[in-house]
């Protein structure tokens, strides 16, 4: 790939713990245009589901086959999730067991050192960069449109009953509009990508999905993900792509970065000072002479602050009283 960027990806599809068939699917393609990656979720029961998520997938890539490096590479992602939407609404008309199938998408291009992405439903597209994942895709659904007009907060919106309606997919069932990313996105060097159905998100937090990332390679990511999101019931599939990039340009140090090491220099120079003035104070020693009274004593201050003795200046014997060790416990 042009600019020397160079990625590894794993995969993995799983049925959960409750689905008797599973429903999603995805892909992973090379050609003149770059790499492409694909998560699709199916719905509309045993049959449909399937249909519909394997026919999205195989009409993009289809899609993609003809598209050169020379591409605009929104328009062919746009282009490409029609051609999906067009291919399972001319399935589902044909057939009346398939009318209420659907899918939604999640699709990553990849050109040189360049990220184009497209989605459409609640599958999901994270990038994990130094040590921080971002959501790159909305969700096009119901509790979203909820959180987003402040009707529920995000924590209510994981366990909210509604969760599970979403707005947009492809297909002959409402509105099939899917939504390009129209950022300039440049990827760098160990930038970690992960496409998910909702059957992950819907058990693994966000945090969790970065730790995995983060620790693993993709293939053992992935396997620890589906992993994760099963032990803690998988109810629905489970499908996930984790893409890192291995080889490419390093990122420059943000105004963000910058920032924190100053603030990060100025505390460490400030305990730096404070501890130089607390050995100083600590090994202070000095004389203070009494002017000459008859007794030749001497006393001795220090920072110690063991027993302090006192000076018989009377001529009488001294009284003997015990110190305060104000070191002892």
């Amino acid at each position: 790939m042009a600019d020397n960027t160079r990625v590894e990806y794993g995969n993995i599809s799983d049925v959960g713990k409750v689905r008797q068939a599973n429903e999603d699917y995805f892909g992973t393609y090379k050609g003149d245009f770059g790499e492409l990656f694909i998560v699709c979720d199916g719905m509309g029961g045993y049959k449909g589901g399937r249909v519909a998520s394997t026919t999205a997938v195989e009409a993009m890539k289809k899609h993609f086959e003809s598209v050169k490096s020379s591409a605009d590479m929104r328009i062919e992602l746009f282009n490409a999730l029609k051609a999906a939407d067009r291919d399972i609404t001319m399935k589902a008309n044909e057939d009346i067991e398939l009318g209420r199938m659907g899918s939604t998408a999640v699709v990553v291009l990849i050109s040189g050192n360049r990220l184009f992405f497209a989605h459409i439903g609640d599958s999901r597209i994270y990038r994990v960069r130094d040590g921080e994942i971002e959501r790159l895709t909305r969700d096009h659904s119901l509790v979203q449109e909820m959180v987003d007009n402040s009707i529920i907060t995000e924590e209510q919106a994981e366990h909210h009953p509604q969760r599970n309606v979403i707005l947009r997919s492809l297909g002959p069932n409402g509105n099939s509009e899917p939504q390009v990313d129209p950022r300039d996105e440049v990827l760098f060097k160990d930038d970690v990508l992960v496409l998910c159905s909702d059957g992950l998100t819907g058990h693994v937090e966000d945090r969790e999905i970065r730790d995995i990332v983060l620790k693993y390679g993709p293939v053992e990511a992935c396997e620890k993900l589906v992993a994760l999101a099963n032990d803690r019931g998988g109810k629905d599939n489970i499908t996930v792509q984790v893409i890192r990039v291995v080889e490419g340009k390093k990122r420059a140090v943000s105004l963000r970065d910058k920032s924190k090491l100053l603030q990060a220099a100025i505390i460490s120079g400030t305990a730096v000072v404070v501890l130089l003035v607390y050995f100083f104070l600590a090994s202070f020693d000095q004389e203070i002479k009494i002017p000459d009274t008859g007794v030749s004593d001497t006393v001795k201050t220090s920072t110690d602050t063991g027993t302090v003795g006192t000076v018989n200046t009377s001529g009488k014997p001294d009284s003997v009283k015990p110190g305060t060790n104000k070191g002892a416990k």
